[in-house]
């Protein structure tokens, strides 16, 4: 599984984003691209319109997750995408 997170560096939600993680068992990294080093339209052709998005992908299937996003979110999300 690969988990991607779509950022600002002053964006608040995303740095809310950080302190969820640790409340969650995650199954691999992290990887963490943010606006203000990518363009705008980068985003926007991966589907992202909003900050913060996680984007979800094993083999076959992708989920992105916007805005607050919870632990039981990402937690059902992850249970989702199990190989």
């Amino acid at each position: 599984m690969e988990i991607t997170k779509f950022a600002g560096k002053s964006c608040i939600k995303c740095k809310m984003l950080d302190r969820i993680f640790k409340q969650v068992e995650l199954p691999c990294e992290i990887k963490t691209r943010y606006v203000e080093d990518e363009s705008n339209e980068q985003f926007l052709q991966e589907g992202v319109d909003s900050l913060p998005t996680l984007v979800f992908k094993n083999s076959t299937d992708t989920i992105r997750l916007s805005g607050t996003i919870t632990p039981k979110q990402i937690k059902e999300v992850i249970e989702q995408l199990k190989d």
